[in-house]
């Protein structure tokens, strides 16, 4: 996920100043590819884990992560009609 978003945002040179709606997409999907897909879960920071507190334990919040996730392919539908892609 991190690499497709990399990819995304270079090859369609995105600038977030006038698609501010996709700004942090690539953050949460390089962090998600890093630490989720990378096996180490514990690292993964989660909104309600202030400062320097970390997800601590072998249980993911499914329902924290699905939203986000639909959040991001939302986001990618936005642009892709924005871009005009779909039609």
């Amino acid at each position: 996920m991190g690499e497709l978003a990399k990819l995304l945002f270079t090859e369609l040179d995105l600038n977030c100043d006038k698609y501010t709606y996709m700004k942090y997409v690539d953050d949460f999907c390089i962090f998600y590819s890093k630490y989720i897909e990378g096996g180490n879960s514990e690292y993964f920071r989660y909104p309600e884990y202030k400062g320097k507190s970390y997800f601590a334990g072998n249980r993911l919040d499914i329902k924290w992560l699905s939203y986000n996730i639909s959040l991001v392919i939302l986001k990618l539908m936005k642009l892709a009609e924005d871009k005009g892609y779909l039609k």
